[in-house]
């Protein structure tokens, strides 16, 4: 949000995934409360990937809460004011991407993704 607060003018895309998104939900109010139109895309991949790496980088076995088959992004983003999308398959996403790149206000796009998709 400081990115699009800064430049205005720039179109600017948070990428995160459902479960990093849990650590500054709150950020959702601010973007409708300040009128940021920056574009959330929410990778869901239904688990705490970072933590489930991080658990096999220490050799951690069985943590608990680290699947997340029920957590809701886009609906706790409405709720929050943000318009929200689910995307389904990929014109849907190039579809809903477009849009909330050319709104004036903030908006939150969610795409489902393969589960155990490890950056590191």
């Amino acid at each position: 949000m400081g990115v699009q607060l800064a430049q205005p003018d720039r179109p600017v895309v948070c990428v995160l995934g459902e479960g990093s998104a849990q650590y500054a939900i709150t950020a959702l109010w601010s973007a409708v409360a300040y009128k940021v139109p920056v574009t959330f895309l929410v990778l869901r991949n239904e688990e705490y990937a970072i933590l489930k790496w991080f658990a096999d980088a220490e050799s951690v076995e069985g943590a608990p809460g680290l699947d997340l088959p029920k957590l809701e992004t886009a609906q706790v983003a409405a709720g929050y004011g943000v318009e929200s999308h689910r995307a389904e398959g990929l014109e849907d996403l190039r579809e809903s991407l477009t849009d909330a790149l050319g709104a004036d206000e903030p908006r939150l796009v969610e795409v489902l993704v393969q589960p155990g998709m490890h950056l590191f």
